[in-house]
């Protein structure tokens, strides 16, 4: 039996998302319709920062351009915020609570999981993917493997990269420019990780089967 990693939701009062709400929109962050893409966790080696950033450029020049919202730390956040100078639509906001989360997800088109296809993220569904799914947030990602299989079965999300030769600004494009797809595939998102990957479900499914083998009898017994 598989068993995926997943935590429990923790719950948000209406009073925190208010409070929330105000600190994103002192940040230039609001319900303005503008197209975000947003990435929350660690900053580490772990991801493929300038394929970001290469998509963050060249939509910098769009009518309306596309901002990419960095949440998190870590021991690459200097290097990413180097590369970063001169992009205006790049903002990193540091670490950010469970309520600013789930209000940036309302102001987002889609969640980044920019891993490289090492070969321990390739046969799994790294963390970043199943947040994503909780938020109810398609997911943009270059990976190959478990998580493509997510991708194309699933349509919870788009790949780009090697894999199909959509690069992340095409990909972008695509849900900008199609309201419609990206409410389905966001849809597509909810009802995945409620299906699979709930904390409850997963929990209860092991806990069925940790009894089942309990009561099994041992052969020869």
């Amino acid at each position: 039996m598989i068993v995926p990693l997943t935590t429990p939701s923790g719950r948000v009062s209406d009073v925190e998302l208010t409070v929330a709400r105000e600190w994103w929109q002192s940040h230039g962050v609001s319900a303005d319709g503008k197209p975000r893409i947003c990435f929350i966790g660690s900053h580490t080696t772990a991801f493929d920062f300038a394929a970001v950033l290469e998509a963050a450029q060249a939509l910098a020049s769009q009518n309306s351009a596309c901002e990419f919202i960095i949440c998190g730390d870590g021991p690459s956040s200097e290097e990413w915020r180097r590369h970063a100078r001169g992009l205006a639509n790049v903002h990193f906001v540091g670490w950010v609570d469970r309520a600013q989360i789930e209000v940036l997800a309302e102001f987002s088109l889609a969640a980044l999981a920019p891993y490289k296809n090492t070969e321990d993220f390739v046969m799994s569904i790294p963390n970043k993917v199943v947040d994503s799914l909780s938020l109810g947030l398609p997911v943009l990602s270059p990976l190959e493997g478990e998580v493509a299989t997510l991708i194309d079965v699933h349509g919870i999300g788009l790949g780009y990269g090697a894999r199909t030769g959509k690069s992340l600004a095409e990909c972008i494009k695509t849900l900008a420019h199609d309201p419609g797809l990206q409410n389905r595939l966001s849809t597509k998102a909810r009802t995945l990780y409620r299906e699979s990957f709930a904390f409850e479900r997963v929990y209860g499914g092991l806990v069925t089967h940790l009894e089942v083998l309990g009561r099994r009898q041992p052969r020869g017994a």
